[in-house]
């Protein structure tokens, strides 16, 4: 099987570059050929990239003039280049309307779209293609129930496959616990709409009023992290938060055997993979009620975790005290990692991702719309106005002309459609979650 993932280059944090690597090393060492294209341009960086993931091999494409007509362009003549039986798109949005133009040049070709979030751009973009992207491939159960409830066009085209983490140790860690404190560790990408970071201010007053002694350790980066050093600024002066920042992949074992529990604030999550891998160390999980937890079932309160409502600060830190209690504390390590290694391993993981792209190539191909039927677009500033799509392109590659972004998210963004409202889905995601229809 030939497999053409398209990723972006710019982010080296999180989970979803974490499974990236797991699955194509995975993929590879089972024999398939696996090639993974990459914007290669200020943000997107493929050479930092490479360096920080060396076996992925990211191969580059680069948007020479700065505007989307630019990346579809780069993307449709990257996937003539790199034909494949499968490609796999991993938040790049403009990915579909560059196989759209393409696609009656590719044979067989499959299109998936894989579904890391419980995010509305995505969902719009599987409805305006629906008829390039052939198959969905979520990572957590209440995705794969959002695709068929809300676009059940894609029955029968959608898989799922869970994210998995290399499990380097047979037995459970010696954790060498403190008697006296509890080490908590929050990890993950430091922004608050779907994080909830700020909440760990309110979380720390509540356990002070508890008198339990602590320490929290901050591993990450991300748009709110000089806010949370400001607002926990007394707390760390104190000795009770400390940040790391970023840490590399390969040293989060070490940071892992020095913390007794992992903390999750989050409003939802897809995974979330740094659970699995804090569980398999040996941790203890204290997590938030996110959505997405209980329909994975994975995240058994009292059982593999224990659980709190979101926002709920007193109950937050009541199930961080109860830890205390060492043998409660073995009790939910045990069970939690037990879960961990019957659920996500590496070995279960690439194979659930190979079963469904294997799945996927068996599709129908579906009846493509003529590549001269474009998507209804506006032009690209004034110069396109004045000079049209095919001579404001050329005109851009020189440099005066060149339009520039300020983020790695205007560069390549992760979906086409620009802000979109979560209240709806999310609403939904929850309803749908908890009436389990």
């Amino acid at each position: 099987m030939k497999l053409l993932f398209i990723a972006p280059s710019a982010y080296l944090l999180g989970g979803v570059q974490d499974w990236l690597y797991m699955t194509v090393t995975g993929l590879r060492l089972r024999g398939h050929k696996v090639m993974v294209g990459m914007p290669d341009n200020h943000f997107h960086n493929i050479k930092r990239y490479n360096s920080y993931y060396d076996e992925i091999h990211g191969i580059p494409f680069r948007n020479l003039s700065g505007t989307s007509e630019g990346r579809i362009r780069a993307l449709s003549k990257f996937i003539q280049l790199n034909k494949a039986d499968v490609i796999v798109g991993v938040n790049i949005g403009d990915l579909y309307e560059a196989f759209k133009r393409v696609a009656h040049k590719l044979s067989n070709t499959k299109l998936v779209l894989t579904l890391h979030a419980i995010e509305a751009n995505y969902f719009l973009d599987l409805k305006e293609y629906l008829t390039e992207i052939d198959a969905v491939i979520t990572t957590n159960r209440l995705t794969e129930r959002l695709v068929q409830n809300m676009i059940p066009e894609y029955i029968g085209r959608i898989f799922y496959a869970p994210y998995g983490i290399i499990c380097p140790n047979t037995n459970l860690p010696d954790r060498n616990i403190q008697n006296s404190s509890l080490r908590i560790a929050w990890v993950g990408r430091v922004e608050n709409s779907q994080k909830r970071v700020c909440d760990l201010p309110d979380i720390l007053i509540e356990l002070d009023r508890l008198n339990i002694d602590y320490k929290l350790s901050i591993a990450g980066d991300g748009p709110c992290l000089t806010r949370l050093k400001e607002t926990l600024g007394g707390w760390e002066k104190q000795g009770k938060v400390v940040f790391w920042g970023f840490i590399k992949r390969e040293s989060m074992q070490v940071f892992y055997r020095h913390n007794d529990i992992l903390l999750i604030t989050s409003e939802w999550e897809t995974g979330p993979i740094v659970a699995w891998e804090a569980m398999e160390a040996g941790l203890a999980v204290v997590s938030s009620k996110y959505t997405g937890y209980l329909s994975e079932q994975s995240l058994i309160n009292n059982k593999t975790a224990l659980l709190f409502e979101i926002g709920n600060y007193l109950e937050a830190a009541m199930q961080i005290a109860r830890l205390s209690d060492r043998f409660l504390h073995e009790e939910i390590a045990v069970q939690g990692r037990m879960m961990v290694l019957s659920k996500y391993s590496e070995s279960r993981s690439v194979i659930a991702w190979e079963e469904a792209f294997e799945k996927t190539m068996k599709l129908e191909t579906k009846t493509r719309i003529p590549p001269q039927v474009k998507s209804p677009r506006k032009p690209a500033g004034k110069l396109e106005k004045v000079f049209g799509v095919s001579l404001s392109e050329r005109l851009r590659h020189l440099s005066p002309f060149r339009r520039y972004v300020l983020d790695a998210g205007g560069e390549w963004p992760h979906s086409i459609q620009g802000q979109t409202n979560q209240t709806f889905l999310l609403t939904y995601a929850n309803q749908l979650e908890n009436s389990q229809i």
